[in-house]
């Protein structure tokens, strides 16, 4: 099984690593506790983005022996797995998405100020708020690709902060969340050089590519 292979091959890398310090986190690269998700459209990246979640959150486990956190950077506005199309989220998952996208998206803003109504939390909730968010406007890439790269970064420097507090402190080091990218599916021409430059930005381990059985895909 391809999947599964793959999903392996990602945990064996993160079980294996060695924490970088802090200071010359920015410069380690390729980061194996980063992977990005690409593919044509319809061709299951997101159904693969929440396989690859649930396993890493099932196999992984923080210093307390809790499940690990998992940070989600989605790109994909037009199809978005956690929040409402045209917006570009990042996520720090604490629980494993076992849902279609529409049953877990969240639309509280940032974690912080994401108290629930009456102190009720839905089911299939896999976070209490997205950690930050960038507002595209469009269900396409196309519509202003340098914006779109652009929110992109700037949601990847949230994240590399974010990191860089959890290695800061050896404690917690063990406790910091690997980083799942899930791009659209518009990977010819703008496309690719689009995903080029996700990939130059984000500096991952793991690409995954998701094939379709058409060879258009």
């Amino acid at each position: 099984d391809r999947w599964k292979a793959a999903a392996t091959a990602v945990l064996s890398d993160m079980h294996t690593r060695k924490p970088p310090n802090a200071s010359d986190l920015a410069e380690y690269a390729p980061d194996p506790e980063r992977v990005v998700v690409c593919g044509a459209k319809s061709v299951g990246k997101s159904t693969y983005v929440r396989y690859l979640v649930n396993k890493i959150m099932t196999s992984c486990t923080d210093r307390n022996g809790k499940r690990k956190r998992v940070a989600i950077l989605d790109c994909d506005v037009g199809q978005p797995e956690l929040g409402p199309p045209g917006l570009i989220t990042l996520t720090i998952l604490e629980r494993p998405l076992l849902s279609p996208p529409h049953t877990h998206m969240i639309c509280k803003g940032q974690a912080q100020d994401s108290a629930c109504p009456h102190g009720k939390e839905t089911n299939f909730e896999a976070a209490p708020g997205h950690a930050s968010t960038r507002f595209f406007g469009h269900v396409s890439a196309k519509a202003d690709p340098s914006s779109y790269v652009a929110a992109i970064a700037s949601l990847l420097s949230q994240y590399e902060t974010l990191v860089k507090k959890q290695y800061q402190d050896e404690r917690n080091q063990h406790d910091a969340f690997p980083l799942v990218v899930n791009t659209s599916g518009w990977v010819k021409g703008m496309g690719f050089e689009i995903l080029s430059s996700i990939v130059d930005a984000v500096k991952p381990g793991h690409i995954i590519q998701i094939v379709g059985a058409a060879r258009s895909k």
